[in-house]
């Protein structure tokens, strides 16, 4: 009977020149923004335009909130890591509303799993002479993957307790 603990991995001997990319559906990402667009027009017409001195009171009230839920969601889906890329010298994470970041694996210091919310791996990393920290959102695909090959890279980086449990550390020679 194999007891061995079966965790996929970046290949790093066969890594493509892009790198290996996870990233969120991109179909369903646009539908959300464009649903959110289509409900932050629709509430600022509301507003302007079918609002009135006669209109009652929940009606006044109604489009604001859902201005308020369309451009939460706007910014969700704009300002959250959309897609991570993993390359043989570096990892780098992209937004579909901001610039890129990439951190090198040598700049990697360590890893904690922040339990208070929103839920997170929070990276810590050495650039320009002082640590940065970098929050990760749990909820990202193939989390366990991309994190499993942050260890296999930078096998000598800090670890707090929750994620020693979880991540499956390289067995030292």
């Amino acid at each position: 009977m194999n007891n061995e603990k079966k965790v996929n991995v970046v290949d790093f001997s066969e890594l493509k020149p892009g790198g290996k990319k996870y990233s969120f559906s991109l179909v369903l990402r646009f539908v959300t923004i464009l649903f959110s667009l289509f409900a932050f027009v629709m509430s600022i017409y509301m507003i302007f335009f079918r609002i009135n001195a006669n209109t009652s009171m929940f009606n006044k009230i109604v489009p604001f909130i859902i201005l308020f839920l369309a451009v939460t969601s706007l910014m969700k889906n704009l300002f959250s890591v959309n897609s991570v890329i993993i390359k043989q010298d570096s990892i780098r994470f992209c937004y579909l509303g901001m610039k890129s970041r990439t951190i090198l694996w040598a700049e990697f210091r360590g890893m904690s799993y922040q339990d208070s919310k929103p839920r997170a791996i929070v990276i810590e990393f050495f650039r320009d002479n002082k640590i940065q920290k970098f929050i990760f959102p749990i909820g990202f695909p193939h989390m366990l993957e991309i994190v499993n090959s942050i260890a296999v890279k930078c096998p000598d980086i800090n670890y707090d307790a929750f994620l020693k449990n979880v991540v499956i550390l390289p067995e030292k020679k």
